[in-house]
């Protein structure tokens, strides 16, 4: 009979995700984006490698509520704020060996990325177990960074046994955190259990985890229990949970002319007729930072002057002699296909007609395409909405420092700006910088986009991670 029990849980964990007894859990479905092109936390870039990952791997301390907390390990700081001391949690590996100071140590030479792991001088596994780390300098952003999957472990002994396979494939992988890899089904979802050699196992509520690739995101996957989480963008009368960490910008390319020079681009900026768009935007702002945002746990605030109510024509000739053009540019205003944020582009567009004597065209788009486009740099000015790569002023300005086009749409090369957030600890630090970008103007903030994610009848206990795609299912549970 036990035996008998026993094959009617797997096959119920296996096909539908429900559990067998209530005290096992409930399972949980989830959508992914696409197929992972990694589960190695150290080379993994995309979305949906990303969401997977952080599923099955701890790092030393995680993001929660705004507020950095211990994760794989406690700790202790020097009172100079350059030394740091771990004390792992008694935890296993999904193969049953033990995680180890030196597991974090591996994961930091593999990387050994500035924009990653900050300033840091000095990492290695002590004698007496714990993870010592010295930094070059006091670093408020270090314990933010350390939630980040560049500091997530990874084991020496198995990742030279993979043959440069590691996180290719379910048995060229194991991770630490509360869920392991059951399967995956390329092309189809990847199944995760709950992991019993986890430090907190106790406090897991799901049994298991589906990520099915592709799925749709829309309320009805969520009535029909196809899905039990995921992103929303219609109105629903499902639970919702809305986190404002997206903002909506007016995106100037910085290789194509005319917006070469910043004279230009805060000349296109301060001629928008303002007092007649800002009524349009639902949030409006003036800050690059996200209301979301957080500088060691306290919300961050910025000092930016007001949008401007005058133009000045003579600036903006002089701006465009000063840039070399001779001619009056025809351009094209790139925007999502949807009837508030075209409407949006038709009063710039008529603003600059009015003060700049600027010819524009409005091109429509899908939501894919128009992000397609920015990565590609394949537009002069654009309407779209970004989601920083995470909670601090930090990441929002990141958004346009580095040759990455992914993540600076702009292609904003400024040493002194960039200089300015690398340098930057203290809010004065922070909003120096961003009045720096507010002068460079590679792009102009519009208004804060919430953005909504909606769950099954019954699900309890999930949160939103903000700034991602991600949900933290670890105390999710579900009234069937």
């Amino acid at each position: 009979m036990r035996r008998i029990l026993a094959v009617l849980c797997a096959f119920a964990l296996l096909g539908g995700l429900s559990a067998c007894r209530k005290d096992e859990g409930a399972g949980f479905r989830f959508p992914l984006s696409g197929e992972p092109s990694s589960l190695d936390p150290q080379t993994a870039t995309d979305d949906a490698a990303r969401t997977v990952i952080d599923a099955l791997f701890e790092g030393l301390c995680r993001r929660e509520n705004g507020a950095v907390v211990p994760a794989a390990a406690d700790w202790t700081v020097s009172e100079d704020g350059r030394e740091y001391a771990f004390s792992l949690a008694a935890s296993q590996w999904s193969d049953g060996a033990a995680v180890t100071a030196d597991d974090f140590v591996f994961a930091y030479e593999r990387t050994q990325d500035s924009a990653v792991f900050g300033d840091v001088r000095e990492v290695h596994a002590a004698e007496d177990g714990t993870l010592r780390v010295v930094l070059q300098q006091p670093d408020p952003a270090f314990l933010s960074r350390l939630a980040d999957g560049g500091w997530y472990p990874c084991r020496r002994d198995f990742f030279a046994a993979t043959g440069g396979a590691y996180g290719m494939e379910k048995d060229t992988l194991v991770t630490n955190g509360a869920f392991f890899l059951k399967t995956w089904d390329h092309g189809q979802s990847l199944l995760l259990y709950r992991h019993a050699g986890y430090h907190s196992v106790a406090d897991i509520a799901p049994s298991a985890v589906r990520f099915v690739i592709g799925a749709e995101q829309t309320a009805a996957a969520l009535k029909s229990g196809a899905l039990d989480a995921c992103r929303l963008t219609e109105p629903t009368d499902l639970p919702t949970v809305t986190v404002a960490d997206t903002l909506q910008y007016l995106w100037f390319n910085t290789t194509v002319s005319p917006f070469t020079t910043a004279a230009v681009r805060r000349a296109f900026r301060d001629a928008v007729q303002w007092d007649t768009v800002t009524p349009l935007l639902k949030a409006p702002t003036v800050s690059f930072v996200s209301p979301a945002a957080a500088l060691q746990g306290t919300a961050y605030s910025n000092n930016l002057p007001p949008r401007k109510t005058t133009y000045d024509h003579a600036a903006f000739v002089q701006a465009l002699v000063e840039a070399g053009v001779t001619e009056t540019p025809t351009l094209t205003l790139l925007c999502e296909q949807e009837a508030g944020t075209f409407r949006l582009a038709q009063y710039i567009v008529q603003s600059w007609q009015k003060h700049l004597g600027v010819y524009f065209a409005i091109e429509q788009v899908t939501a894919e395409a128009l992000a397609a486009r920015l990565t590609a740099g394949n537009y002069a000015v654009a309407i779209a909405p970004r989601t920083a790569g995470g909670g601090t002023p930090a990441d929002a300005l990141a958004l346009f420092c580095g040759d990455d086009a992914a993540q600076n749409p702009t292609r904003l090369r400024d040493t002194a700006f960039e200089a300015a957030v690398a340098a930057a600890q203290t809010l004065a630090d922070w909003q120096a910088a961003e009045r720096q970008l507010h002068e460079l103007c590679p792009a102009v903030p519009l208004s804060v986009t919430p953005r909504t994610f909606g769950f099954a009848e019954g699900v309890q206990g999930m949160r939103v991670i903000p700034f991602t795609n991600r949900l933290d299912f670890r105390h999710a549970t579900r009234n069937d």
